[in-house]
């Protein structure tokens, strides 16, 4: 009797292990399937973000082969085709599953060029209502310094790559009136409050697509007098009435704001100096495109340069 105890207990103690034992097993394999399904989603939503690059490149190709010019009113602008369909936000590859992508599209010539840009431009736009920054003038100093040729190593010496580096410029100013973590908190103060009006691509600001301030900064950069610079809100003003007047609430060509110079002369020597800064059609592009699949998101922001049909500058989450 005492032997078949000893039998069945050391048969439960073998079973109990081997029950630990598989369930051990169980739990690797349902974490190793789930890893494996996160890496499956992930590589999906990668695939799903780069499908947003591609559909958006479609379309600033289309619209280049059917259009010299560039406006906000374009599909590659306003997501949405000729029959008012979504084509960018929440495009799903197979309906019904949880797998999509969005992406927008930002035309960086509607931007001020801080590598090109005067002291002059830099100053009105960290002067500008909406901005209003501190010691405007010795930051645009200073930015300018950092980009331009210069004697003092600390500085870059050479064009921007990114609009992100101007924190670099930044913070270097700072530092010389804040301690180190001051000068860097201000710096991203100061950053973020100008970043979505500077870019380091493109040589002119397209008229169709710039905002009204930026238009009018750039228009005082160039006045030569301050009787051109009491011209410049009005000068504006022609252009948005010229342009309603179009069938595409927009200019085709630079030449057509000659007819706004034939009626009023006194606008001649600000457009003779502004035409070469301006343009109606862009070739850099922003283009952020997020792919999803479940909870996995997948971001990737890419510049891309329509002209030479290639990217500028790529960026992944």
């Amino acid at each position: 009797m005492n032997k078949k105890a000893s039998v069945l207990m050391i048969s439960l103690w073998i079973l109990a292990i081997l029950v630990v034992f598989a369930l051990g097993l169980g739990q690797r394999a349902t974490i190793n399937l789930r890893l494996a399904g996160y890496q499956k989603d992930k590589i999906k939503a990668a695939c799903l973000a780069e499908a947003g690059i591609k559909r958006a490149i479609v379309e600033l190709e289309k619209d280049a082969q059917k259009n010299t010019y560039d406006t906000l009113y374009e599909t590659w602008s306003t997501g949405k085709d000729d029959s008012n369909n979504n084509i960018f936000e929440n495009i799903e590859i197979v309906p019904g599953e949880d797998e999509k992508f969005s992406v927008k599209v930002t035309d960086e010539e509607r931007k001020i060029n801080i590598n090109t840009a005067p002291v002059e431009l830099l100053i009105a736009l960290l002067n500008s209502p909406d901005i209003d920054i501190q010691d405007a003038a010795e930051v645009a100093a200073s930015i300018v310094n950092w980009i331009n040729t210069s004697r003092e190593p600390v500085f870059k010496n050479a064009p921007l790559k990114t609009p992100e580096e101007l924190l670099l410029a930044l913070e270097y100013f700072y530092e010389q009136k804040e301690s180190p973590e001051k000068s860097r908190d201000k710096a991203y103060e100061t950053f973020s409050k100008i970043k979505d009006k500077v870019t380091v691509w493109g040589e002119q600001l397209n008229l169709n697509t710039a905002s009204d301030d930026v238009l009018i900064m750039l228009a005082n950069s160039v006045a030569q007098t301050n009787e051109e610079k009491n011209l410049v809100a009005g000068f504006v003003g022609e252009i948005n009435n010229l342009k309603e007047k179009q069938d595409i609430l927009a200019l085709r060509q630079t030449d057509e704001i000659d007819a706004i110079i034939a009626s009023k002369s006194e606008y001649n020597n600000l457009w003779v100096n502004l035409k070469p800064k301006v343009s109606t059609q862009s070739q850099f592009f922003s283009i952020k495109s997020e792919g999803k699949v479940g909870n996995i998101t997948k971001k990737i922001t890419v510049v891309y340069n329509r002209g030479q049909k290639s990217f500028v500058y790529r960026h992944e989450n």
